[in-house]
């Protein structure tokens, strides 16, 4: 084989070896998860958000809790800065009705039982940074 022919066949492999090694997120994304406890019990079933202080960054994510547990992977997950939690769960044994109009089926609309300081006024912060495990515990009363 000649040089030049080597070169052709060395440097694609070499790029592609080096491409692969870096980052493929350029706005940094992080897997964010953790548990979350209502009154000190794992909460069963509910949501967190995660929403940008800084409105240049412009991404926010959320996942599902589930036994107590949550995780945003890193695909759909959070870059490096801060951001509001808010966590929701609805309680449908404790149902609320619903105004109807005339004709419409009686409708219910589930409890919410996490207090509004978590979610529609919560102030709870998190720091989400390249380093470490951003492993984020909310321990909600």
């Amino acid at each position: 084989m000649t040089g030049s022919r080597r070169t052709w066949i060395f440097a694609p492999a070499l790029t592609i070896a080096l491409c692969g090694c870096g980052e493929s997120d350029p706005r940094g994304r992080q897997t964010i998860s953790g548990t979350v406890t209502l009154n000190g019990q794992p909460l069963d079933n509910g949501a967190i958000s995660f929403e940008p202080l800084d409105a240049n960054t412009g991404i926010g994510a959320g996942a599902n809790i589930t036994d107590g547990s949550y995780t945003v992977p890193r695909e759909q997950g959070l870059p490096p800065g801060e951001y509001v939690v808010r966590i929701t769960s609805a309680d449908s044994a404790q149902a609320e009705p619903v105004e109807e109009m005339p004709g419409e089926a009686p409708k219910t609309l589930a409890k919410e039982r996490i207090p509004p300081d978590w979610n529609v006024q919560s102030t709870h912060k998190i720091q989400v940074t390249i380093e470490g495990d951003n492993l984020h515990s909310f321990d909600v009363r």
